[in-house]
């Protein structure tokens, strides 16, 4: 082999690495490019989601009017799950309880309900949750109204919540 031959042939050697360098490189780009349209999308999705957030009625009642709302709800939808009045226990609304520093207040409404099946007590809370925006189901304690019982009807402790804005005075 001459020496014209050898140069040669390490030429073809380094445009084939060079070559597959580049290919791994465009390939690794490509890559990053996929990653970033994804993440793009992701972001526009998301900003869609806010955008749709900041549209929506704030969630946080004015002071305590919604209190007797609440109330009349429950009545309401709890006759609409088919909830008979003698069943709904008790409807006891709690003092409001300043959520750390901020300027909100959470105001708990206990509920008791004796001899419900899971269904209306499930169908009561998805109709509250629906008819007032803000409102949530806190806490859901289930107990057997007797132990030899082996029925489908329960006794069910909720907590429902809403939040109130309310700034401190130093905060206003």
């Amino acid at each position: 082999m001459n020496r014209k031959t050898l140069l040669i042939a390490l030429l073809i050697v380094s445009l084939a690495l060079a070559a597959a360098w580049s290919r791994q490189h465009m390939l690794h780009r490509r890559h990053a490019a996929d990653l970033a349209r994804d993440t793009l999308a992701d972001c526009r999705r998301i900003a869609a989601s806010i955008a749709s957030i900041r549209d929506r009625p704030a969630v946080a009642a004015d002071g305590e009017a919604m209190g007797g709302e609440i109330q009349a709800a429950i009545e309401n939808v709890a006759a609409d799950a088919g909830i008979s009045k003698d069943k709904l226990i008790r409807i006891s609304p709690m003092p409001a309880q300043r959520l750390a520093d901020s300027a909100y207040m959470e105001k708990p409404t206990h509920v008791r309900l004796d001899d419900v099946t899971l269904e209306q007590m499930v169908t009561l809370l998805h109709r509250l949750a629906a008819k007032q925006q803000g409102l949530v189901a806190k806490s859901i304690q289930l107990r057997s109204p007797q132990a030899d019982d082996t029925g489908d009807l329960w006794v069910a402790e909720i907590e429902l919540t809403y939040l109130i804005y309310e700034p401190t005075e130093k905060g206003r």
